[in-house]
């Protein structure tokens, strides 16, 4: 598991963001229990083959959040018509 999904302080001050996964499977489940939650999806993910990806810090997130922004946000190619 990842650095940032570890630091409690990180958890409280953040309120459970560093676990976006849980959040979005659970969105009605208080962030306290979004530790107990990732590891349990993380097992799930791996026995069933599922890719289940963690950043090692807050800056690496970040980073790679913009970097799919940017790539979402690139136009289409043309399409031959």
């Amino acid at each position: 598991m990842a650095l940032a999904t570890k630091a409690k302080f990180l958890d409280w001050y953040l309120g459970g963001l560093n676990f976006q996964v849980v959040h979005h499977l659970f969105p009605r489940v208080c962030h306290l229990h979004y530790p107990a939650l990732s590891r349990i999806i993380e097992k799930t993910c791996l026995e069933h083959g599922v890719r289940y990806r963690t950043q090692d810090n807050v800056r690496a997130a970040l980073g790679s959040h913009v970097r799919w922004l940017k790539r979402m946000g690139r136009p289409l190619a043309a399409e031959a018509v």
